[in-house]
């Protein structure tokens, strides 16, 4: 039965890690709580410790479909090794240095220009594709079909072409939102400027908006996280990120709560978010409400502790490491899977819970990684740390928007990797390689991408010891 008497231990290993991260934040400054570091193990805590942890306080186990109580303390245990390991990884590369040049650097030095045509072009891809995903515009405003259809439908090729472009919009999405928040920040006295930053914003929220994705309010997150970066430090500012951080969480939790009740459409959405299930709850129920771990909208301890019972049941093992090295890699290959096949890292958990047909079920990143490695699986996870790590000091060496892009996308893959799968989670960091590979070899006389004006390596880095 669960909780064990290895459980606190593991709980503790868990928050050590947690509270070493909000230590150099106290050293660093905000410069360190907006770093992927920080992000990282905040998110991984948030993800599997918790949920267990207040359901340990509670003294049993959370109902969930999904949850395996038997099995949850080895998700605690890699979990917490998985801190460890992306810490150590990411501090190899990004040592202590960079961080005291990161809390030195004025933020905005590094803002780059961004031109209203690029913004307008942006929105109108974006818009088209988003339409064009969703059947054409009546069904992007009222669709007429439910949420997941196609799923399990055959890959033919016009539903491998469909995937694919759905694939593809994320990038653009992304760029818009990207292009847009900087836009606004570096606008703030232009009001009719500004006006298309905003409109670039609600654009690349919308495909989130009418898939009903828990992900709605990511494009306020990504808003946030660059006003907090490069706005002034006062309380006005402060308040206003605060805003927009609880926005989002609400936009998110109506995408996730409400999926089931509506079809997809951007006018079922907006029905959602204003129904009386969403306006007329008690404030202090929905914030005592965030301590039930049963309510936690990132728990990833659930699926991972049914991952295990899976593999556990199946008596998987490493029995030949290079092919199961070879199978991973293949994996997470950034190709869309209508053009090339990645395979699957064990059952399909629909399958396994006897869903697959009707639900489709996600398992997070690190249950991927437990599956087909065990705890040699904190090797990867130590990689993706100096990954991490690689593109934060890129990002402070060569203060540039594909410095800005590349570290953004990392930071949505730490959440993503919370959902899904570890193929999901390395898409954006293998794009953000791939990123920096073209600026690097491409475009280096586009200061667009390559904008160096801020440091100058080595010498500004060597000052500081």
């Amino acid at each position: 039965m669960w909780p064990t008497a290895q459980t606190p231990w593991f709980l503790l290993a868990g928050f050590l890690p947690l509270l070493y991260a909000f230590g150099l934040s106290y050293k660093y400054g905000i410069s360190e709580l907006l770093s992927l570091r920080f992000l990282s193990v905040f998110f991984l805590w948030i993800g599997y410790h918790f949920s267990p942890l207040c359901a340990y306080i509670q003294g049993a186990p959370w109902e969930s479909f999904l949850l395996s109580p038997k099995y949850l303390d080895q998700a605690l245990l890699f979990s917490a090794l998985s801190m460890y390991a992306l810490l150590t990884g990411y501090g190899l590369i990004f040592t202590s240095k960079y961080s005291r040049i990161r809390k030195k650097i004025p933020q905005r030095v590094t803002l780059p220009k961004i031109k209203t045509i690029w913004v307008i072009y942006l929105i109108a891809v974006v818009f088209f594709l988003a339409v064009y995903n969703a059947g054409g515009f009546s069904d992007f405003w009222n669709a007429s079909y439910s949420r997941g259809v196609g799923q399990w439908a055959e890959h033919t090729a016009r539903v491998r072409f469909q995937r694919t472009l759905n694939v593809l919009i994320f990038p653009l999405q992304f760029l818009l939102v990207l292009l847009s928040s900087i836009y606004i920040i570096g606008n703030r006295s232009a009001l009719n400027r500004k006006l298309f930053g905003w409109l670039g914003l609600l654009v690349g929220m919308l495909p989130m908006m009418h898939k009903f994705s828990r992900a709605t309010g990511f494009t306020l997150f990504v808003f946030a996280f660059l006003l907090l970066k490069y706005s002034k430090k006062s309380i006005k500012y402060y308040f206003i990120i605060t805003f927009l951080l609880l926005i989002g969480y609400h936009l998110g939790s109506v995408g996730l709560n409400q999926r089931g009740f509506y079809h997809p459409g951007i006018k079922n959405y907006v029905e959602a978010l204003f129904s009386s299930d969403n306006t007329k709850n008690d404030p202090k129920e929905k914030i005592f409400g965030l301590l039930s771990p049963e309510l936690n909208p990132v728990d990833a301890s659930a699926p991972f502790s049914r991952r295990v019972e899976e593999k556990t049941m199946r008596h998987v093992s490493l029995q030949n490491p290079l092919q199961t090295l070879l199978h991973f890699i293949l994996h997470i290959n950034p190709i869309p899977s209508g053009l090339l096949d990645p395979g699957k890292i064990g059952e399909d958990l629909a399958s396994y819970m006897k869903t697959f047909g009707h639900t489709g079920l996600t398992a997070p990143a690190l249950s991927d990684i437990f599956y087909a490695f065990s705890y040699f699986g904190l090797f990867p996870v130590f990689l993706l740390g100096v990954s991490y790590g690689y593109f934060s000091r890129y990002a402070i060496r060569n203060p540039s928007l594909a410095g800005e892009f590349a570290v953004l996308l990392c930071m949505i893959s730490i959440g993503v990797g919370l959902h899904s799968g570890i193929r999901a989670q390395t898409r954006p960091v293998l794009y953000a390689f791939l990123l920096i590979w073209i600026a690097n070899n491409l475009l280096k006389k586009t200061t667009f991408f390559t904008n160096r004006s801020g440091l100058k390596h080595p010498n500004t880095i060597n000052k500081i010891n």
